[in-house]
């Protein structure tokens, strides 16, 4: 066997063959919707996963317990520094593996076995150098080609049971790879016939592990858009039918301040008695606060933003909350109204909800803006918020169950990204503050 003229595990040679995997390693999981870690963690990370990476192969176990042990180390990597879950992670570092050992058969018995009487006349160094070129180069580049399938929207919802049932054809594939049959008999015609086996059988293993979970992570991110889709349709049909009740209201308000302009002018005209005076003062008055909340207490200069903004502002009194908005719609025209209010109705809802799970209310404030750049429009909102926010992919995800930060936030970025808008976020001093920026188009 070609193998048999490999150097040592001693030799330098699988340093570095081990620092080109661990390269690949990173490289391949880069695209992972974690959370980003600090130079220096990132650093010692990659050291310690090379250093106990290169101690697995230089204690040169049978195959099972090779892979296993790999597996293993590739999962707890991802654990620390890209702070994934950990199925994510046991998911990401298996499709690794599996095209490392491709690779592998690729490298052995399809490149350089055939070619026996040849290459084992070349020196050791040269024949390893050549079979770590094949492998690295056959896994580099089944990586990047499984890569476009493997890190798809949804892939971090699975659960743990979902992704258990996608990595399942893993156990045979160990199993028999773990066989060293082909490779400790004398039949040629049997030995080509099994390492052809072996790589249709490992093709297979990541096909059917790739594909099977990209259609489980379609299947949630449709379900996901369908229920998004049908809660804002339904907010939507709440603030027409608001903004259709408001306009009506709004024209019966003005026609009343015309009528109480007209019990003014009676009681200031004539001689009247001092308490029909009191009494016309205290009915104009009562008369004229009664009808004051019909009409819009928040103008923007966008229809659509007045709706949803007077609303939340009611809803914020009724929940004793303070909130200040420097609003300014008035560039807003080119977002249609139901992407207003779903974005702004998003946005203030977790901000309600997150505000009112803080106890203290001397520091229940929201504040809400909306201002222009040259052609940008940058929406900002801040809320107190109780507990402690983590980054949670590219979401926040808040520790009390009850907050609402990362409720509706995938729909806002959504629509945002639509517009070719950009969302960030960040925390301080339990303060959340959401920052969108939005292109104004030019006409």
């Amino acid at each position: 066997m070609i193998s048999d003229h490999l150097l040592g595990a001693e030799h330098i040679t699988w340093w570095i063959f081990g620092a080109l995997q661990v390269a690949l390693f990173i490289a391949f999981t880069r695209n992972a919707k974690g959370r980003s870690s600090s130079l220096l963690k990132t650093v010692v990370c990659i050291a310690g996963f090379y250093a106990a990476w290169r101690t697995i192969e230089y204690i040169h176990l049978d195959f099972i317990y090779d892979f296993t042990l790999k597996l293993l180390l590739g999962t707890i990597m991802l654990l620390i520094w890209k702070r994934l879950h950990v199925v994510e992670s046991l998911y990401y570092s298996s499709i690794f593996l599996l095209c490392i050992e491709i690779g592998k058969i690729i490298s052995v018995d399809i490149c350089m076995q055939p070619l026996y009487n040849v290459l084992s006349t070349l020196p050791e160094l040269l024949i390893t150098g050549l079979w770590i070129v094949i492998v690295i180069a056959v896994a580099g580049l089944l990586l990047w080609l499984v890569s476009r399938w493997t890190f798809v929207p949804g892939i971090e919802k699975l659960s743990l049971k979902q992704y258990l049932l996608v990595l399942m054809p893993l156990i045979p594939y160990i199993v028999i790879r773990s066989s060293t049959y082909a490779y400790n008999n004398d039949d040629h015609a049997l030995y080509i016939r099994l390492v052809a086996l072996m790589l249709i059988l490992s093709f297979w293993t990541i096909i059917m592990v790739v594909m099977n979970a990209k259609s489980l992570a379609d299947q949630l991110t449709k379900i996901e858009l369908v229920e998004m889709e049908s809660i804002l349709k339904e907010r939507n049909k709440q603030y027409e039918a608001e903004k259709t009740a408001l306009d009506a209201a709004y024209r019966q308000y003005h026609d009343l301040k015309h009528y109480v302009s007209a019990l003014e002018a009676i009681r200031d005209t004539g001689q009247p008695s001092e308490e029909m005076t009191r009494n016309l003062d205290q009915l104009i008055s009562e008369f004229r606060t009664s009808i004051e909340p019909t009409a819009l207490s928040v103008k923007t200069g966008n229809i659509y933003l007045d709706i949803v903004l007077t609303h939340k502002k009611r809803e914020c009194t009724q929940k004793g909350l303070r909130i200040a908005m420097y609003a300014d719609g008035s560039r807003l025209g080119f977002m249609s109204g139901f992407d207003i209010a779903s974005v702004f109705g998003n946005i203030l809802d977790n901000a309600i909800e997150a505000a009112q799970q803080v106890e203290s209310k001397d520091v229940r404030d929201i504040e809400l803006s909306v201002i222009y750049q040259n052609d940008l429009a940058f929406i900002r909102c801040s809320n107190p918020f109780k507990g402690t926010i983590d980054a949670d992919r590219d979401m926040p995800k808040t520790t009390k169950p009850d907050s609402g930060h990362g409720y509706g936030l995938p729909n806002i970025t959504r629509i945002i990204q639509r517009y070719g808008g950009e969302c960030s976020w960040h925390t301080s001093d339990n303060v959340f503050t959401l920052t969108a920026c939005i292109p104004i188009p030019v006409d």
